[in-house]
């Protein structure tokens, strides 16, 4: 499972650049940069747990990965896909909006869709020497694929979470303290705590947000900051980026929800306990 990584300057500015141009000419041109080399992927319009890189056809499993699985980056997809119930795809949209808008993005879904999912990039498998199987950054973790799934593997291919009518609670991140979630007027602080037995609980809602900000301020970071380099070590050398995709938040078995619940970070559960009405 991967953790919260620190992002430093550089690092920072490049991951920004590969996967949140905002509508801003310089930042698509940077993405466009950033893409060359790369294979550019489809996913399977009739069946979305399946994509296509090159003239292969991969499906995509439930397994997931950490970061230090990850080989070369080889692929990519970038988009924003909505789904109906059948899995087919209803709408896509190319990624040049900053990821913080993927809640509003979520609750828009066009007609005849029922969810939406994220697909980013394509990496190898770390020391790997095929590319039969490869790791897809798909709806907030890092998922195997393969090209010839067996029928054990055919029994773990990726399903999509599904939000009724009704939704499930709203749940935000707070900005100003990125280490904070926000559902209606209570405050849960997300923990260092893992939860891996989190996904047995109910499941209570999905963030959608991602946010990089300064872990000794829990502040995040703006577009600006970002993209500034600075030549001499200042104020911005000094902070400590984390790089959080918030996920889904489950209910901690034998814990009540108003105590504290589990939040997917990344590929990974934290525990969050509930902090202080606002």
């Amino acid at each position: 499972m991967k953790k919260g990584i620190k992002i430093w300057m550089a690092a920072a500015v490049a991951a920004v650049l590969c996967i949140s141009a905002a509508g801003c000419g310089l930042l698509k041109e940077a993405v466009k940069r950033n893409r060359e080399g790369k294979e550019q992927c489809t996913v399977n319009e009739e069946d979305a747990s399946r994509f296509y890189m090159g003239n292969k056809e991969y499906t995509i499993l439930e397994d997931t990965l950490g970061r230090d699985q990850l080989g070369d980056w080889i692929g990519y997809i970038q988009k924003y896909v909505y789904l109906n119930d059948q899995n087919q795809v209803v709408l896509e949209k190319e990624i040049e909006e900053n990821l913080t808008d993927m809640a509003d993005l979520g609750k828009e879904l066009p007609e005849n869709s029922d969810c939406m999912v994220t697909f980013l990039n394509v990496f190898q498998l770390k020391d790997s020497q095929t590319e039969d199987d490869v790791v897809i950054d798909v709806g907030n973790g890092f998922h195997k694929a393969v090209t010839h799934p067996d029928d054990e593997q055919k029994s773990r291919i990726i399903s999509f979470e599904r939000i009724e009518a009704e939704g499930a609670d709203d749940w935000k991140v707070n900005s100003r303290n990125c280490r904070e979630l926000l559902r209606g007027n209570q405050i849960y602080e997300i923990t260092d705590i893992q939860m891996p037995e989190a996904s047995d609980g109910k499941y209570l809602g999905n963030s959608g947000e991602h946010y990089i900000f300064d872990n000794n301020t829990g502040r995040a970071i703006s577009r600006v900051d970002l993209m500034e380099i600075e030549t001499v070590p200042g104020r911005l050398s000094s902070q400590q980026r984390m790089d959080w995709y918030y996920g889904e938040i489950y209910s901690l078995p034998g814990v009540e929800e108003e105590e504290a619940v589990a939040v997917k970070i990344n590929d990974q559960f934290l525990k969050a306990v509930i902090k202080k009405e606002q």
